[in-house]
């Protein structure tokens, strides 16, 4: 009997050390520079030249990123939350396109 109660703590404080570990990890910062160039720069071009218009409201943005937008000429521009994209990602992106933009 003290065997499994023994057993059966041993179990408990391993879990609990588990789980004290996962929720002491925070997820990794979003890198703007790098997701633009593997995922914008096709269609946006290096300098965000194309296709981008910095003086649009932010929120009309911050929706094309999240949900996309349908373009006049394949490709469309692809919904970015199905991918992990947040408002607070999209607003680090246009920051960057802006700052880079020609």
């Amino acid at each position: 009997m003290k065997t499994r109660a023994t057993v059966a703590l041993v179990l408990l404080l391993v879990t609990l050390t588990a789980f004290a570990s996962l929720a002491q990890k925070k997820p990794e910062p979003f890198d703007h520079e790098t997701f633009y160039k593997k995922n914008c720069v096709g269609c946006h071009g290096s300098k965000a030249q194309k296709n981008f218009n910095p003086n649009l409201p932010e929120g009309q943005m911050i929706d094309a990123i999240l949900n996309g937008l349908p373009m006049p000429e394949p490709p469309d521009m692809p919904a970015f939350s199905e991918k992990g994209l947040n408002e607070e990602h999209a607003r680090t992106l246009i920051a960057y396109m802006k700052s880079i933009h020609e």
